[in-house]
Parts: C-alpha cells; structure tokens; sequence
C-alpha cells in the first residue's frame, strides 16, 4: 500500500505528502527526525536507518538529522509550504492536535481501510501506552514510536530526617505532594534545604509534573 498523507507523527513517525513512484522504480524518501541532545542518539538512528537500507531495495532512506522537537516541526511545516515536504517525520505527540487543526495532518484511517486492517490489529504491535500518542479525536493520525520516561530522585536521609520511608517512595501523585510537604524545611531565607525532583532526558520534566498534578 502506498501512503499518502500530509504529515505522520509521533514522538511518533508522521508521513507527508508525496508522489507515488512507478512499481519498478526505488522509492526514495527523507526522513526528519529530532533528537534532543545530539551526540550518541543522533547517530544510533543513522545507523538504524542505514540498517533499514541495506536489508532491502524497494525503498531508499536519508536520515536527515533535524535538531530538537520544535526545530523539527518548523521544518517540516517549511518543507512542505515549500512543495518539498519530507516524506516521514518524527515529532512529538504532543503537536498532534495543532498540526490537525491546522490541517498539517490527515487522519490515517482511510488508509488502514485501503489496507483491508483494522486500527486495533495495526495497533498491537505496538506497546499499549504508546496508543494514545497516535490519537485525535479517536482517530489513528501517527505511528507511535517511543515515551520518553521520567525519573524519581530522593535523598534517602532527607527522607528518614522527615520521618519518611525510603523504602516506600511516593506511588500516586498525591502521595508525592504529601511526601513534598513533609521534606519541606524551611530555613531563615524562607528556602528549603531538602527536596524532590522528577528528571527526564529531555530538557522539559517540570511541566509533565505540573500538567499531572493539574489533571489529578
């Protein structure tokens, strides 16, 4: 099947509009991807990539390395005001709703139809927390690709000092504002001498905290 779309997407593998090729011809397409520290990552998926194209010849892949989520996203929307859009793009999930409402993206169900498959059997190949990534409005708009994963950090003797067990860390957010307030200590400068923090890799934590503790 030949995928025809705007823009795919994912911390998800978007797909935009391009020109189908005839059957004999290698199909040939740039892949933008962002990577938020570039170094070790960038060049893990230039060699996935180069894999990818060494173990068959019907398609042909440039990796195009295209600096952090939001440079991405500019580009890609660049690229394809520009006629020239690439033909798969890795981007945060969290611009699927923008990019649907600005009509960048179209919905992929057309195309699981045209496939003769359904979303949930297109889906279970994928690891179930990463669906909601590649939804709108209940609709399949990307292929999910990965969660970035935050991390839990604490002082085991500030905990204790707190009268908290550090064997028991925080499960539920709430019990993660309870334990904040317990190790709160303040000091003559209204500062506190003890803390949490919730560290991810990329360079945004505190504002997945702070929309969880919103939502909850």
């Amino acid at each position: 099947m030949t995928i025809v779309t705007r823009l795919g997407m994912g911390a998800l593998a978007l797909t935009f509009a391009t020109a189908a090729l005839p059957a004999w011809a290698q199909t040939k397409i740039e892949f933008f991807f962002p990577v938020p520290v570039e170094g070790k990552l960038a060049r893990e998926m230039t060699r996935l990539v180069k894999l990818y194209n060494e173990g068959q010849k019907e398609v042909e892949v440039t990796a195009v390395y295209t600096g952090g989520y939001d440079d991405t996203k500019l580009k890609a929307q660049a690229a394809a005001k520009a006629g020239k859009p690439p033909s798969v793009v890795l981007m945060s999930a969290n611009f699927n709703v923008d990019l649907k409402l600005s009509g960048d993206i179209i919905s992929l169900e057309p195309m699981l139809k045209a496939d003769e498959t359904t979303r949930d059997d297109y889906l279970k190949d994928f690891w179930p927390a990463l669906h909601a990534n590649a939804m709108v409005d209940g609709e399949l708009y990307g292929v999910p690709f990965h969660n970035s994963t935050p991390l839990l950090y604490y002082n085991v003797e500030h905990f204790k000092e707190a009268g908290l067990d550090p064997a028991k860390p925080p499960r539920t957010w709430a019990e993660l504002v309870d334990a904040a307030k317990k190790l709160t200590c303040p000091t003559a400068a209204a500062t506190s001498t003890r803390s949490m923090a919730a560290r991810s890799i990329t360079t945004s934590p505190r504002c997945w905290v702070q929309r969880a503790l919103s939502r909850t």
